[in-house]
């Protein structure tokens, strides 16, 4: 049987599992347009999880065009009221980096910086926000699938152990009702047995009443005949218990199979518990982990 999992392997995943910070960074340039450029790292996302639901979230409401040139992505005529009553125009990229993406972002309108040093009070966390709820929405549906695929694991992990203990029972069962099997054949054996030597003796007494009517062909014909019945039905007393043997040896090796499968069901259950019950806490960890994004 396999050791348990070490308790620092155990206390560690909560650490993989543990909810990630997203904060929305920003810069301004020191030219003249002072153009400022926010960026974000959403975890647990690549490119191809990120680009659709970016290039939606920008469109939303919008009817102006999106383009993407040379990994820039522009939307024109964004809209988003706690930003600005006017329409206003979106340029990103996003970049995949290990186990996140980053999202770059400036807005322009009419070609110019729309948010720099001299924006209106209140725009900049209105983007900041903009760009946050999306990372944050991100990052949610990321943890629900890792949530769905480490439930999926625990699930099929369960699903391993029932399995495990259905053949372990069934081979207790087995051995069981091979036990049952050999007492049968050991006491139908001792009754063959027991038959066999009584018609020794019956052929021992029966060569006597041969001898002793050597002189009539008659009766001694008679006396050889009925011996040789008694001899054919020892033959068949002998060839039962023979085979009665060989079930009982058949049943015994059956039954030495068995048990060597319920120490192996033994062992491979009590491993599986152990990693159930690792499984358990990275479910409940990632399940933690959704439950407190903000």
């Amino acid at each position: 049987m396999r050791n348990a999992l070490p308790i620092a392997f155990i206390l560690s995943l909560g650490a993989l599992t543990a909810q990630a910070q997203i904060d929305v960074a920003s810069s301004t340039t020191e030219s003249a347009d002072a153009q400022t450029t926010f960026f974000v790292d959403i975890p647990q996302n690549t490119l191809k999880t990120t680009e659709k639901p970016w290039h939606r979230y920008v469109g939303k409401g919008s009817k102006g065009k999106s383009s993407v040139n040379n990994g820039t992505h522009l939307q024109l005529g964004a809209v988003n009221k706690n930003i600005s009553p006017e329409p206003f125009d979106i340029h990103s990229t996003l970049t995949e980096t290990i186990g996140s993406v980053r999202l770059t972002a400036w807005l322009t309108r009419d070609g110019k910086a729309f948010i720099s040093k001299e924006s209106v009070a209140g725009q900049e966390p209105a983007v900041e926000k903009y760009l946050h709820d999306f990372a944050i929405g991100q990052y949610r549906d990321a943890v629900k699938d890792e949530l769905k695929c480490e439930t999926g694991k625990l699930k099929g992990m369960e699903k391993s152990l029932a399995k495990i203990i259905k053949e372990g029972e069934r081979s207790v069962r087995t051995v069981r009702r091979n036990d049952r099997s050999s007492e049968r054949t050991n006491a139908a054996m001792t009754t063959s047995e027991q038959d066999i030597a009584t018609k020794s003796e019956r052929i021992e007494g029966q060569r006597d009443m041969v001898d002793a009517t050597a002189s009539d062909p008659n009766a001694s014909k008679g006396a050889e005949k009925t011996m040789d019945g008694l001899k054919d039905d020892k033959k068949d007393l002998q060839k039962l218990n023979e085979s009665q043997g060989r079930d009982l040896d058949d049943l015994n090796k059956d039954s030495r199979k068995a048990q060597r499968n319920i120490i192996a069901s033994d062992d491979r259950m009590t491993e599986m518990q152990a990693q159930i019950a690792v499984q358990r806490t990275v479910v409940a960890n990632v399940q933690a982990k959704l439950e407190s994004i903000r």
